[in-house]
């Protein structure tokens, strides 16, 4: 029962993988940049952590679900936005905010392990008290950059 959770959860870290990958290179974070960066490297030992346990069950992760959580970040470029040509002002927050939920979903994955896995792996908490961490840093940049485009575009609310 557990190899199911586990597999969902990889693909999830594979489309968070991605979306960090294009993050970090958009002019539009470079004051995260490196906090991207040390993100990118967690999601990735993240991965690895999960493909491990399921080797462990005798499971391997499914490069097609994967494929389909990357793929799936993709499709949501093509998202209108009311420009066909041009970001919106809010793009950077929403990409926040879905890379927010990528890792509120990895935070859930380490405590969840710490519940329904017997035994759980050992660093599990540390792991989910990370992403906790790292979620309030990107909700504190998060906020400043909405404050920016509050002030720029009145009709924000």
């Amino acid at each position: 029962m557990l190899t199911p959770y586990l597999d969902d959860h990889a693909a999830t870290l594979a489309g968070t993988a991605a979306l960090l990958g294009r993050m970090r290179s958009a002019a539009r974070h470079a004051a995260i940049r490196d906090l991207l960066g040390e993100i990118a490297d967690e999601v990735e030992d993240d991965r690895r952590a999960v493909d491990g346990r399921m080797r462990e069950l005798g499971a391997a992760p499914s490069r097609a679900k994967q494929a389909l959580a990357a793929a799936a970040e993709r499709l949501g470029r093509l998202k209108p936005n009311g420009s066909l040509f041009r970001e919106t002002p809010l793009t950077a927050i929403a990409e926040l905010e879905w890379l927010m939920l990528g890792l509120y979903s990895s935070g859930a994955l380490w405590r969840g392990l710490e519940v329904v896995a017997s035994p759980s792996p050992g660093d599990a908490a540390a792991r989910g008290e990370r992403a906790e961490r790292r979620l309030a840093q990107l909700d504190e940049h998060r906020r400043a950059r909405l404050a920016a485009a509050g002030s720029r575009a009145p009709n924000l609310g």
